[in-house]
């Protein structure tokens, strides 16, 4: 699901209609909680050069070069489906598409062609902040996987741990953490 900025009113549920930037597509989501969950290790294409470090250090913030503007305009949403448009209207602009069932989901980004395409994968941006963040990058498998322990639903202490795998259709050209 997508998760937007500023978030003045989004904490929540990782989205609010008054926004308009998005922060990244997290794994876990749930919306009308009336305090923060979830949102659990989001994912953010990017057509910027990763010049500097994607998230600020001691926080889950995320660079704002880095961050992508949407418009409503090139957004569309039901149940287990998602689409929208990032930096719509530019020569930027990236495609992104989602589906979902119970345990698994895709995603289709599609990067404009002549343009760095990067997925920044942020396992320590959960909403309650995370115990722990693994990641591992198999670039000879085009795979990145990992797990996070997050948790505190309501502030309570409650822990869980996401475990994700999330396996590309094209070779890494770079990687790091």
């Amino acid at each position: 699901s997508p998760e937007t900025l500023p978030g003045l009113l989004n904490s929540p549920g990782g989205y609010d209609w008054v926004d308009s930037t998005i922060r990244g597509f997290s794994l876990t989501h749930l919306s009308g909680a009336g305090c923060p969950t979830l949102q659990d290790v989001p994912f953010l294409p990017t057509t910027e050069p990763i010049a500097i470090a994607p998230v600020r250090a001691g926080t889950w913030e995320i660079e704002p070069r880095y961050l992508a503007s949407f418009s409503h305009d090139a957004e569309q949403a039901s149940p287990g489906d998602y689409r929208v448009r990032l930096q719509p209207g530019t020569d930027h602009e990236i495609g992104v598409e989602l589906s979902a069932t119970t345990r698994t989901g895709v995603a289709r980004i599609a990067f404009p062609r002549g343009h760095d395409a990067n997925l920044l994968v942020n396992a320590g941006g959960s909403s309650m902040a995370n115990g722990d963040a693994v990641v591992a990058i198999d670039p000879a498998r085009s795979e990145v996987s990992g797990e996070v322990e997050s948790g505190q639903f309501c502030f309570a202490r409650n822990r869980y741990r996401v475990y994700f795998a999330a396996e590309f259709d094209r070779p890494f050209a770079a990687w790091g953490t």
